[in-house]
């Protein structure tokens, strides 16, 4: 059975051994059937044997759409000729004479997979009583962890034992295909109700969706937004085709981590390749920015001479996020911030680009703050909480600039920001 959990990951489990064993008569055959699923990279392995004393031979035929044979191992001396569709094994020494031969599913099968052993020879007379067992070598096991935009995606690829398979290479598709920029550029930001227009700097290997291309007298660009109010160009020029080869192969373990699946939202297609053909069963999921994007993240304080006993608190998070707010209240306070003493003060916000592409800031203006006093202060965005930190308020003039009091992923500085009205 092919069985779907959904949990933190989603696991897929491939079917486990399936055998046949049948009495074969001389030239006859017989069509394999099966209610399982056998799926395009799985391999299929054939096990015949002769029973005899003396010299055997045969002819086993398969379906050449469905199979490609990959290897023979003959247990005893004899000769392999192959050809589309047939394979023919003499042996001649003395004793029981078997052998194994190795497909390489081509395609998906429910159903029939046709295979047969022919004009089976033992001294020298027909045979009526030969055995061939056929054996469905399962295909890996997928875990995917990690499908939060801006988060690392970690992988396990495995096999029929549960081992961890290496050198295991993902193969990725997009429901829309994927551009990423080939050194930093600028985009051309299109706001055609208001009138307006701008370009903005981004980095190289920063993601995007080709939504349609077109063409104008400045050059051919590719629509990257899917925003019929607000329209966002890249250059053609400046565009390739995001390269999932560069996701590393897995390791001994079976487990290799990238942020390549991650950088953009939207539903991804996942399967995992064996360096020897097998193949996992495709992964169908979607990367959503979830707790951890939305999270808020590069909080600054500014301390302004005409703002007495306040402070200005930015902080930034997920374009896609709607409101914010700033939760303060004395360190000291028991109750923390389910204190009645505890304030909230609601945030300002504005869509922001810089090199790392669009983002949302926000802005509060924390006031009453006593100087020299430790204050504990959560930031809540869409419902998501950060961490509880804590800051000393003071009186400090502009010159003092910005104070990162939170984990930084990125340089203090906010600037340059090209601002457009929410």
């Amino acid at each position: 059975m092919i069985e779907h959990q959904q949990h933190s990951t989603r696991t897929i489990q491939h079917p486990g051994q399936l055998e046949l064993e049948k009495n074969l008569e001389a030239d006859q055959s017989f069509d394999w059937r099966t209610d399982h699923e056998v799926t395009a990279g799985q391999l299929l392995t054939v096990h015949f044997v002769f029973e005899s004393n003396d010299q055997a031979s045969g002819t086993l035929t398969y379906n050449a759409d469905q199979l490609k044979l990959q290897d023979v191992d003959l247990s005893r001396h004899g000769d392999v000729e192959q050809k589309k569709g047939l394979l023919s094994i003499e042996v001649s020494d003395e004793g029981v004479h078997s052998g194994v031969a190795t497909f390489l599913v081509k395609e998906d099968v429910i159903g029939t997979i046709d295979i047969s052993m022919e004009e089976l020879v033992i001294d020298h007379k027909s045979h009526e009583s030969d055995v061939l067992k056929v054996n469905v070598v399962p295909g890996l096991h997928l875990e995917v962890e990690g499908r939060s935009v801006g988060h690392e995606t970690e992988i396990v690829v495995t096999d029929e034992n549960g081992n961890g398979v290496k050198g295991a290479s993902l193969h990725v598709e997009t429901e829309i295909p994927r551009v990423q920029t080939k050194e930093a550029t600028s985009l051309y930001h299109d706001l055609h109700e208001q009138q307006e227009s701008h370009w903005f700097p981004v980095g190289p290997n920063t993601q995007y969706y080709a939504y349609e291309e077109t063409v104008t007298g400045d050059g051919e660009f590719i629509e990257i937004s899917g925003n019929e109010q607000a329209k966002t160009y890249l250059k053609k020029s400046d565009a390739e085709p995001v390269d999932w080869s560069e996701i590393p192969v897995t390791d001994e373990k079976g487990y290799l981590v990238t942020r390549m699946l991650t950088a953009i939202e939207g539903d991804v297609s996942i399967q995992a390749v064996a360096p020897d053909g097998r193949k996992s069963e495709v992964w169908e999921g979607e990367i959503v920015k979830a707790i951890g994007d939305d999270q808020p993240e590069n909080i600054t304080f500014d301390w302004y001479n005409e703002h007495p006993n306040s402070q200005f608190i930015h902080f930034e998070a997920h374009p896609g996020t709607e409101s914010g707010f700033i939760e303060v209240v004395e360190k000291r306070d028991p109750e923390k911030f389910y204190s009645a003493a505890t304030k909230r003060y609601d945030a300002s916000t504005k869509l922001v680009y810089d090199e790392h592409g669009e983002k949302r800031l926000y802005t509060s203006l924390a006031t009453e703050l006593e100087p020299g006093t430790t204050y504990a202060y959560r930031v809540n965005v869409d419902g998501t909480w950060s961490e509880a930190l804590s800051f000393v308020a003071t009186n400090r003039s502009r010159e003092t600039k910005e104070e990162q009091l939170s984990t930084v992923k990125k340089p203090n500085s906010f600037l340059p920001y090209y601002f457009k009205e929410s």
